[in-house]
C-alpha cells in the first residue's frame, strides 16, 4: 500500500533512520507516487548519507517526469553547486529566472556561483539583484559586502609588493583599496543589523573602521566582540 509505505519512510526520517527513510520512499516512488516533493526528499536523504550521485540520479528522474517542477529544477542545481559543476548549475539558475524572476534566493545563488568562478562583476549585479528584491536577505548582503572586501584585500597586496620608489603608485592603489571598503560598508552594515551577534561581520566590520580611521565605530564593534 502507498500510502502505508510514504508514511513508514516519514516515521522513519523523523526517527533519524536515513537508510530506512530510503527504502521506504524508494518503495513509494517505484509505485509511481504522484508527487513531485517525493523526489526531493528522497534525494536530500541521499545528499545526508553522502551520496551525491544518488542523490542526483533521484532528481533527473523526478525531473524526466515533472520537467516544470521548480523545487526539483533548484534541488538539482543545489546538487551541482555543491559539487563544483558550475557550467550545469548556471544554465539550470537561468531557467529557474526565467520561471520565477523574482526570486531574491535564485540571484543570490547565481552570485555564489559566479563568484565560484572569479566572475566578480557578475556577481556583483547578482547580488545586488538579491539585495534589491529582499532588502533584510542576510547572506546576500554579507557576500556582497565581502566581495568587495575580497576586492581590497587583493589592491592591497598589490600596493604592498610595489618598490618604495612606486610611491604615487601605491598611494593609488591605497585609495582604490579603501574606496572598495567603503562601498562594503552598507551592506555589512545591513547584515549585522539583521543578525547583530554574528562574528564574521563584526570582525569584517571591525577591520574596515580600523583601515577607514572610524574609531568611534570601530570601538562600538570592539564592545560587541568582547561581550
Amino acid at each position: 500500500d502507498t500510502l502505508a509505505y510514504f508514511n513508514a519512510a516519514l516515521s522513519a526520517e523523523n526517527a533519524g533512520n536515513l537508510p530506512k527513510a530510503i527504502e521506504y520512499y524508494t518503495k513509494v516512488k517505484d509505485l509511481n507516487y504522484p508527487q513531485p516533493l517525493l523526489y526531493n526528499s528522497l534525494s536530500s536523504l541521499y545528499l545526508q548519507t553522502g551520496d551525491t550521485t544518488a542523490a542526483l540520479n533521484v532528481i533527473l528522474e523526478g525531473k524526466s517526469k515533472y520537467p516544470d517542477d521548480f523545487n526539483i529544477l533548484i534541488a538539482e542545481t543545489n546538487i551541482y553547486l555543491a559539487s563544483g559543476q558550475n557550467e550545469k548549475a548556471m544554465a539550470n539558475l537561468q531557467e529557474a529566472i526565467e520561471k520565477d524572476p523574482t526570486n531574491p534566493t535564485i540571484y543570490y545563488a547565481i552570485g555564489v556561483n559566479y563568484a565560484q568562478i572569479d566572475d566578480i562583476e557578475n556577481a556583483e549585479k547578482s547580488y545586488k539583484k538579491a539585495v534589491e528584491l529582499r532588502p533584510d536577505y542576510f547572506e546576500a548582503n554579507y557576500n556582497l559586502g565581502a566581495l568587495y572586501v575580497n576586492q581590497a584585500a587583493m589592491l592591497l597586496e598589490e600596493a604592498n609588493a610595489l618598490p618604495f620608489s612606486q610611491q604615487a603608485e601605491y598611494e593609488a592603489l591605497k585609495k582604490q583599496a579603501n574606496d572598495k571598503l567603503s562601498l562594503s560598508l552598507p551592506y555589512l552594515e545591513k547584515a549585522i543589523e539583521l543578525d547583530p551577534s554574528d562574528r564574521n561581520t563584526l570582525l569584517s566590520l571591525k577591520e574596515i573602521y580600523t583601515r577607514l580611521e572610524m574609531y568611534d565605530k570601530m570601538k562600538e564593534v570592539n564592545e560587541l566582540l568582547n561581550e
